[in-house]
Parts: structure tokens; sequence; C-alpha cells
């Protein structure tokens, strides 16, 4: 029963931190921590055996899923597969049913499911009805489908959208290649290593290296799908080299044939618009790039004789403490109580 109130103890506190530095003011996340909290309570009165169990799947289906959600939806949108980038959104939503998610789901809708050009001009109008801190994503999206980088810029560095991937890409776009190099090494000092995939692709593509964007495809095989792939690779095989007929035949069938709408769009608008002219990057931006998109080294082989030895120790060890420190049968007793 103790170690059970732990549990929840310990989630409950754990989804109220996350929640109040990540969505302060958010009231339909409140709604979420109370609702977590409120389920733990009920649980401790008429199942008190099982209420980790019930905290911790509240916090799962209902704090973890649609953070989850999100997080796939936006890394498919900043690769422009905006069907996919739809789908989470309204997984994202059944979840989290709130003002914001709704929001979230019209953007994806006009980006997937309106015509060309009525699309402008329903992010207008989602614009013109959105309270004032959802209008900043709006904005994103609409320079993104003008193809007006400078304003997408300016949109990505908006604290409402905080994204670097974003900052990356629309210094790529508009070929400042080495400021798109300092920001990218900023982040990723700050971030893990086998993080921020989409940085990684956008700094690598942009910079005109195929090279890097084929070693980031065979470390992510499962992260990009083919049409990503194929768009990727011969934008920057074109950024290298503006007449290399095989990329530009790849880019006029993905504008033809591609199955995600966005990806037809963007290599059309690739192909008519002039080539990305690069500055010239300091060679240690190129080598922080070219760095971070290296295979780790190998781990040395693991000893196993030593590994069993250290485990046998420690578990040695535990069975002499838990008995002594009165661990062991309380354990027991709540996993009895749990499996009865």
């Amino acid at each position: 029963m103790t170690d059970s109130v732990l549990i929840s103890v310990f989630v409950c506190v754990l989804v109220m931190l996350h929640v109040g530095v990540t969505f302060p003011n958010q009231y339909s996340w409140v709604r979420v921590v109370m609702a977590i909290i409120g389920g733990s309570l009920l649980a401790a009165l008429f199942a008190p055996h099982y209420m980790a169990l019930v905290t911790l799947g509240l916090a799962g289906v209902l704090w973890l899923l649609p953070l989850l959600a999100g997080l796939r939806a936006s890394n498919a949108d900043g690769r422009g597969t905006t069907t996919r980038a739809l789908f989470w959104r309204r997984v994202q939503w059944f979840l989290h049913p709130s003002e914001a998610m709704s929001h979230l789901v019209r953007i994806a809708e006009a980006r997937t499911l309106s015509p060309r050009g009525a699309m402008l001009e329903r992010l207008a109008q989602i614009e013109a009805t959105a309270r004032s801190d959802l209008k900043p994503s709006v904005r994103l999206v609409s320079a993104d489908e003008s193809d007006d980088w400078l304003a997408f810029l300016a949109a990505a560095r908006d604290p409402a959208n905080g994204r670097t991937e974003l900052e990356i890409r629309a210094l790529g776009e508009l070929g400042r290649t080495e400021e798109m190099l300092i920001v990218y090494r900023v982040a990723a000092r700050r971030l893990d290593q086998d993080s921020f995939a989409n940085e990684k692709l956008f700094a690598a593509a942009l910079s005109g290296r195929p090279d890097l964007v084929a070693l980031l495809f065979t470390r992510w095989p499962n992260i990009f799908d083919a049409q990503s792939r194929d768009y990727w690779t011969a934008r920057a095989t074109l950024i290298a080299d503006p007449t290399h007929s095989e990329a530009r035949t790849t880019l006029e069938g993905l504008a033809a044939n591609a199955g995600d709408e966005q990806v037809r769009r963007r290599a059309a608008v690739v192909l008519t618009r002039p080539t990305i002219v690069l500055q010239t990057p300091q060679p240690e931006s190129l080598a922080d790039l070219e760095q971070t998109l290296q295979p780790r080294p190998a781990l040395p082989p693991t000893n196993w004789t030593e590994l069993f030895i250290v485990w046998g120790l420690l578990s040695a060890t535990l069975l002499v403490l838990l008995p002594s420190l009165g661990y062991w049968s309380r354990l027991t007793a709540y996993l009895d109580g749990l499996w009865r």
C-alpha cells in the first residue's frame, strides 16, 4: 500500500511539474492534472491495491500519449508529409480535446484537404478567428505555403513557435549557410546527438551535402518515409550541382506523382524557383556538421564473466539488505495484493 502511494505521488508530481513548466496558463492541461490526481484519489479510496496502476494508466492516456502524438505530428509537418501530420493531429485532439488542439487540426486540414487556390484563404480565416496566442502558428504555415522564407524565418523565431528546426530550415532555404550552421551547432551542443533528426536533415541537405543526407538516412531508416528520402536527396544533390539531371528528374516525378500533396507542391516549387546560392561556410562549421552525423564508435565487447560477477554481488547484497530494512516483506505483500 505504501509503495503504491509513493508511486502515485511521484507520477502526479512529475505531471504537475511538466505541465507547469511546459504549458503554463493552458487550462486544458490543468484539467489533465486534476483528472490524474482525482483518479488516483478515487483509486486510493475504492481500490487501494490498484492505485499505482490507475495513476500510471491515467498519466499514460491523458498526458504521455497526447505528447507523443504531438511530437510525431510536428516531425511529420517539419518534413513536409502533411497527410501523416494530419493523422497524428487528429489522434492528439482525440486524446486531448481542447481549443489549441482543434486549432492545430484545422491548420492540418487546410494544408492537406483544401485545394491549392483556397488554402491560403482558409489559413487567413483560421488566423482571423484564432486566439492571439495561436496566431503565430498560422502565420508560420502561411509563410511556408507562400514560399516566403523571410516571413517564415521571422515566424520561426517567434517564441510562440520556438522550434530550432524551423529556423535552420528557413536560413538554409535563404542560402544563409554559415548562419544556419551556427544555429545548428548551438542546437547540437544542447541536444542529444541521437535526437533532432529534422535539424540534421535540413542542415545537411541545404548545405548541398548529399553524402551526409545518405548517411543520415542510413542511420535512421525508419524515421523518414520513401518520398521524404527521395525529395531531400534530390534537393541536396541539386544544390550541390544545379545541372544534375537525375536529381531534377526525381523532383519532376515527385511533383507529378507523389502521394502527399505537400511533397508534390514542394517539388514543383523547387523546380520553378532559382537555385539556392550558398554562402561559403567556415571549415569548422562544416566539421561540426560532419562530426554530429558520423556513427558513434562501437562499444567495446561485453565481458560476460565480469558482468555476471557484478550482478551476483549486487543480488547477494540486496538479498541481505532488503530483509533487514523491512522492504522485502512489504514488496512481496504488495505484489501478492496485485496478483490477488
